[in-house]
């Protein structure tokens, strides 16, 4: 009645872990009978009083950024919060926060302008992003191993004592198990935030109202640390695990070479590496270049 669930939008997951492809249903929940890519099965059809029934066998349900944003922007003390923070982190010479690093003061926005640059009427936020698996089953029962991925944001830019709160955090969506995605299937789930987030950085949304402005508000923001562990953050960020042979993410040493404390010898990754080990890896997979 008085529209408190959050929006959603929901994909048909494909099971296989090797390939996770992502299908928007319909307004009517209709979706395809297999998977374009692996030709896997997505669904069941049941019947009922004579009639049939079409159920997918795993979802991934995606809440959008900027809805998100409304809902927490709507709240009394958020805008004041968010500016407090940006007030404070220019008035400190040590560095107690993410504020206080020269990074983030120096960063600039499209328009060349810093987080202190904006006009009022805007409002610019900066988000960490943290991805983790568990077992939905814990150990304890008949020891099944099923895997599930929380994708949740925090909004760094509010203050220490709200930006963990339960409340203040974004929950995106929760990659479905049985399975972790292998290799690039992580990319399917990964991409849908990609484009949020690439919207939400220029030109950014607008909220048409939020607690301190009614009569809307422009919102930007942009994506800083990963939070995860060095299992989720190897395949987020496109790097080999740490057990294969090139187990660094800066560096090519071998891993039969790990013994030299020599760094100056350790030969460096530049981005033009990795985008070229990125390709190889995609193109083994879809068996096309890109």
């Amino acid at each position: 009645m008085f529209n408190l669930e959050p929006d959603l939008r929901t994909y048909v997951c494909c099971t296989n872990s090797t390939c996770c492809e992502l299908y928007l249903t319909d307004t009517d929940g209709a979706f395809p009978t297999v998977c374009t890519v692996c030709n896997s099965r997505l669904g069941k059809t049941t019947s009922l009083n004579g009639k049939s029934f079409r159920s997918p066998y795993s979802t991934f349900q995606y809440q959008p950024i900027s809805s998100w944003l409304g809902r927490l922007l709507s709240r009394p003390g958020i805008e004041d919060a968010i500016e407090e923070t940006l007030q404070n982190a220019k008035k400190t010479d040590v560095a107690r926060d993410i504020w206080h690093t020269g990074f983030f003061q120096l960063f600039t926005w499209p328009d060349g302008s810093t987080f202190w640059g904006q006009p009022s009427s805007n409002i610019r936020l900066l988000f960490s992003m943290g991805i983790d698996w568990y077992n939905a089953h814990h150990s304890g029962v008949a020891r099944k191993t099923w895997s599930v991925g929380p994708i949740y944001l925090v909004c760094q830019s509010l203050p220490p004592d709200l930006r963990f709160l339960p409340a203040n955090i974004c929950l995106l969506g929760i990659i479905p198990g049985p399975r972790k995605p292998k290799g690039i299937a992580i990319n399917n789930f990964l991409s849908i935030i990609v484009d949020d987030l690439l919207e939400l950085w220029n030109p950014g949304v607008y909220l048409t109202r939020t607690y301190r402005n009614p009569n809307g508000r422009h919102v930007s923001g942009v994506l800083g640390p990963l939070v995860c562990d060095l299992d989720a953050i190897r395949g987020i960020t496109g790097f080999s695990s740490h057990s294969s042979t090139n187990f660094c993410s800066y560096c090519w040493l071998p891993k039969q070479d790990r013994s030299n404390i020599l760094s100056h010898l350790w030969p460096k990754r530049n981005l033009k590496d990795h985008w070229v080990k990125v390709s190889i890896i995609v193109s083994s997979f879809w068996g096309s270049d890109i």
